[in-house]
């Protein structure tokens, strides 16, 4: 899908014949653009590959159109901007997420080389225990069956240091923390390996791993890194703010702290029976 933002007139005035002109002229550059993408996949696709151009408001066209395909997946880069910490994900990619009701695969832009394939063969599943967080797992299987990727689950424990106040430098270990953090960590690698358990009764490579975190996003990014995850998957609530639409908290953290691509899922909403 390309959407094509038509060139406004400066003032509201008869539009010039230059105007018109430029106007058919970026639209001939965009048909060209999508065919020569069209093409170049369609080489390795063949008539799995096809291709449309739109006219409108990027993000909400692009919305209306994939409720309209009826689209099973979204895939996008996102060019985002720079910023302190590098952050990538750019104002469609961002509506677009909180708009849609299927999953969306983000992918950073290349800045060196191209991905590797060998790299999707372990996705990272982040859950919490609630029902919303393992609506991922659908997708996240999906995904996983296409690539024959090992499903990797995590659930972060928050730590509680047994007296108030900051958390002692020297406290590495879990061992270190309060008891309700071991049994935390205990009722979570349970929880986790009861999905794993029925995730290999489908043929699934699946493992799980619960550690103990203070800063969710973080964590989530460092343990992908040592599991050498190659995607993160997870779902999210995008809830509704005064000014903006407002992702998950983690979600929206780990979009902005992470090279990896990222598959969100906002699941469709449940309406209440009358």
């Amino acid at each position: 899908m390309h959407v094509h933002r038509e060139l406004r007139p400066l003032f509201e005035l008869e539009p010039s014949q230059d105007y018109v002109e430029l106007r058919l002229a970026m639209r001939k550059s965009g048909r060209e653009y999508l065919r020569t993408l069209t093409r170049h996949l369609q080489q390795r696709m063949g008539r799995a590959a096809s291709s449309v151009m739109l006219t409108g408001p990027v993000a909400p066209t692009l919305a209306t159109y994939v409720k309209d395909l009826r689209a099973d997946l979204v895939v996008m880069t996102s060019h985002g901007y720079g910023g302190l910490r590098r952050i990538w994900l750019g104002s469609v990619a961002d509506e677009l997420v909180r708009t849609v009701e299927v999953p969306v695969l983000l992918v950073r832009p290349a800045e060196n080389e191209n991905p590797d394939p060998a790299s999707f063969r372990r996705i990272m599943v982040p859950l919490d225990g609630s029902p919303l967080a393992e609506e991922i797992l659908a997708p996240a299987l999906l995904l996983g069956r296409l690539w024959s990727a090992e499903l990797n689950l995590l659930q972060i424990v928050h730590p509680l240091p047994y007296a108030a106040g900051a958390v002692p430098k020297p406290l590495r270990s879990t061992a270190h923390y309060n008891p309700l953090v071991s049994r935390e960590l205990e009722i979570a690698r349970a929880y986790l390996e009861g999905i794993a358990g029925s995730l290999r009764d489908q043929q699934v490579t699946a493992s799980s791993r619960a550690v103990v975190g203070a800063s969710v996003a973080e964590t989530l990014v460092d343990s992908a890194h040592q599991e050498g995850a190659g995607l993160i998957a997870l779902a999210t609530h995008g809830r509704s703010g005064v000014r903006r639409l407002v992702l998950g908290s983690v979600a929206d953290k780990l979009l902005r702290a992470t090279e990896l691509p990222v598959l969100v899922y906002r699941p469709r909403r449940r309406r209440k029976r009358s």
